[in-house]
């Protein structure tokens, strides 16, 4: 009888236990395929980084079916980027998600030994892995989980560090 009680309450446990976003949770059915549109730079932060914008929304879609997520290098953990629509060429630069470095990490930390950036053709989801930066502002380490809908990123879930 104990055993049975004990095997419950583990399941319990587990069935209880947060299940993270996952990318094929937020898969999409189409995805654009033909030439991708030239990105129209038209602010003055897209002139910033032209080259690398240009250069990279040649390469086509790689995020949430038409959209190129292009980026570069800020400092050495740093990265900045930009979402570019393959269909249009409009080039966006998310407020949400400005700028993720990768670390500092403490530690055994499992989150160092993830990619800072996880994503992919047929998701809308994004995950950014490292120290956030929403706008100019800092908003500690962790792993964040963001949609993309409607040419905007939407944090939907986090696990913070408080180091």
């Amino acid at each position: 009888m104990l055993s049975i009680i004990l095997i419950f309450a583990a399941s319990v446990t587990i069935a209880q236990e947060k299940r993270w976003p996952r990318l094929e949770d937020y898969s999409l059915k189409n995805h654009y395929i033909g030439q991708p549109a030239p990105a129209t730079i038209n602010s003055s932060r897209a002139r910033l980084f032209r080259t690398a914008i240009r250069t990279g929304a040649k390469d086509g879609p790689n995020f949430a079916g038409h959209y190129t997520i292009i980026r570069w290098g800020c400092g050495s953990d740093c990265r900045q980027f930009a979402i570019v629509d393959a269909r249009t060429g409009a080039v966006y630069f998310p407020y949400a998600l400005t700028q993720i470095d990768s670390g500092p990490w403490v530690g055994d930390e499992p989150l160092a030994f993830e990619e800072t950036m996880q994503f992919n053709k047929r998701s809308q989801l994004l995950i950014a892995v490292g120290r956030r930066y929403v706008g100019e502002h800092d908003r500690g380490v962790g792993k964040y989980y963001y949609v993309w809908r409607n040419n905007r990123l939407k944090l939907i879930a986090s696990i913070r560090r408080n180091y």
